[in-house]
């Protein structure tokens, strides 16, 4: 069931990352060393600086916050239905 809807959630922030990658490169593209957005800065240590271990680790810590957040989540869910059942 969860299965579901994280690959809907992938497929929807893919989108919208591809979406606004060009938008954020065309305002900001100054000849300073400029703080990109993560995922902007994702893509450019990718493809422009050919580091595929620096940015899958970028990406990675991106992913992090919301893995840690979504697996609070399932565990408080599951030790209410735990109290629940113990009070029914």
């Amino acid at each position: 069931m969860m299965r579901g809807a994280l690959a809907t959630a992938l497929v929807l922030q893919v989108s919208s990352i591809i979406r606004t990658y060009d938008l954020v490169v065309a305002m900001s593209d100054t000849p300073y060393d400029v703080t990109p957005m993560p995922a902007v800065y994702v893509m450019d240590a990718i493809r422009f600086d050919s580091n595929l271990g620096q940015g899958s680790a970028a990406a990675t810590m991106m992913l992090l916050p919301i893995a840690i957040l979504l697996l609070a989540r399932i565990i408080l869910k599951r030790t209410r239905e735990r109290r629940v059942g113990m009070n029914a």
